[in-house]
């Protein structure tokens, strides 16, 4: 009990309800790494042995499609099952969960399981509405998660554990840890000193992308050796992906959120089950598939009934396409369909562009955030709403996806018109949190500030401009 207590979760074991929820009592671990791509799995020798290692032992790998080509909206179809449409986690103005959207933490509670989360990144923390179901819900630091693992708790268990890739400089992760171990009231510091701490922790030296890959593999392999020193390894389930990929055009990485391509949504997804459990996964080994699916997959494995509008489990043969969504782009919306190796792409220009987005944009997913992208997406929002439609007219890309990677253009008159009907009768446009009024913008609260600030994640501007008081995600 004093691992739970140390490592921020708690220990629910006597809350199972086996009668009830026949199924998977067992431990279910989650691992998300931001901003891995499916063609960093297998590649260079050496770069990544750990996820290569889980790969090649997991029961079922495949590429999994991510429903947003960002963190938060990603990981939110990821705990939900339904796509940025429905959940709400749209854009960087509107980066939390609706409240009337379950989540699979809260289904999986509700069924006995002890639940613990770490974040990497304030966009996944509190008031994400992505903490929803989880008993705890702290900052990733480099004992936490392990001394959880290590030591986690009999009985059912969900833990979710989420590494930043690219991320923040370890060694200034090992300094942040250390602190708090010889003074765990770290996080309960003056606002002044909480705020002066992220400044130092976002200006401090960050490695290129190739070292936070072996960084990110390095932390993985000790993840899945705290599995194993908990003696309960080979009854967990145990699910690796990456949340979104990372496309690069002349050059430059394209802004993440704002692209569909095979290189922004196409990522890696292994699962590893318990061997009793083994016969009962149905997609093709190899299968592309939404990473949507997750969430009812665990849920029928622990004798739990997904949610209807949840996309179908992998325990059953489905021809469930795979949708990718952005909302409140340059003046244009843009869906993604996959489905029997090729993508559709459909854009809905509803508004002129506007030269300034894309540097905003990127602002506002930076380290410390900011504020142009929400006064930009406000008047493309009042544009919409007046008139919903795609007013600058539609554009549609068709490709296929070849087992080498990359997508070749398909000219079959056809495959488009079958796939642009399938896109129809599953794509939610408008959606519905876009054209209603707005909710209030969640806001942090003291000690929540203290936790992310404490732990050396910069606190977006966004953020910081909600002040202190009410609000709750819509």
């Amino acid at each position: 009990m004093a691992v739970s207590i140390a490592a921020g979760c708690a220990d629910r074991s006597g809350l199972r309800a086996t009668g009830s929820h026949p199924g998977f009592r067992g431990p279910i671990v989650v691992i998300s790494l931001a901003a891995l791509g499916a063609g960093s799995v297998g590649g260079e020798a050496g770069v990544t042995p750990r996820l290569d290692r889980f790969v090649a032992e997991s029961t079922w790998s495949g590429t999994g499609v991510a429903a947003a080509s960002w963190s938060t909206g990603s990981l939110a179809s990821v705990w939900t099952g339904v796509p940025p449409s429905v959940h709400g986690v749209g854009h960087p103005a509107h980066p939390w969960l609706r409240r009337d959207v379950p989540t699979l933490a809260e289904a999986l509670a509700g069924a006995g399981f002890a639940t613990c989360a770490f974040y990497a990144s304030p966009w996944s923390g509190p008031r994400s509405g992505l903490e929803r179901g989880f008993d705890a819900s702290r900052p990733l630091h480099r004992a936490g998660p392990d001394r959880w693992l290590a030591g986690l708790p009999e009985g059912p268990s969900l833990t979710w554990i989420e590494l930043p890739l690219p991320g923040p400089d370890p060694t200034a992760e090992q300094a942040a840890d250390a602190a708090a171990r010889q003074d765990p009231a770290a996080t309960r510091q003056t606002d002044a000193a909480v705020r002066q701490e992220a400044g130092s922790a976002a200006s401090a030296p960050v490695p290129p992308f190739g070292d936070r890959l072996v960084n990110g593999d390095r932390r993985l392999g000790r993840l899945l050796d705290a599995l194993g020193r908990s003696g309960r390894d080979a009854e967990a389930i145990v699910i690796v992906l990456g949340d979104h990929g990372e496309a690069r055009q002349d050059g430059e990485t394209v802004p993440a959120g704002l692209d569909l391509t095979r290189d922004s949504v196409a990522v890696p997804l292994a699962i590893r089950l318990p061997d009793a459990l083994r016969p009962r996964l149905r997609a093709p080994a190899g299968a592309t598939v939404g990473l949507d699916r997750v969430p009812a997959t665990l849920l029928e494995l622990a004798g739990v009934r997904p949610s209807p509008s949840m996309a179908p489990s992998l325990l059953r043969p489905s021809a469930w396409a795979a949708l990718s969504e952005v909302w409140f782009a340059n003046g244009y919306h843009e869906i993604g369909l996959y489905e029997d190796g090729h993508q559709l792409r459909w854009r809905c220009r509803f508004a002129a562009a506007d030269p300034g987005f894309d540097a905003a944009w990127r602002e506002a997913l930076g380290p410390d955030g900011g504020l142009r992208y929400g006064e930009l997406v406000a008047r493309l929002q009042a544009d919409f709403r007046a008139r919903p439609e795609c007013v600058g007219g539609e554009e549609l890309t068709l490709e296929a996806w070849p087992a080498d990677g990359g997508g070749l253009p398909v000219h079959d008159d056809a495959l488009r018109d079958r796939m642009i009907e399938r896109l129809r009768t599953l794509r939610h446009f408008p959606p519905v949190w876009s054209v209603a009024p707005a909710p209030p913008r969640p806001a942090l609260r003291r000690r929540e500030f203290g936790a992310l600030a404490g732990w050396g994640l910069p606190l977006p501007a966004q953020w910081l401009a909600t002040g202190r008081a009410g609000g709750s995600p819509g």
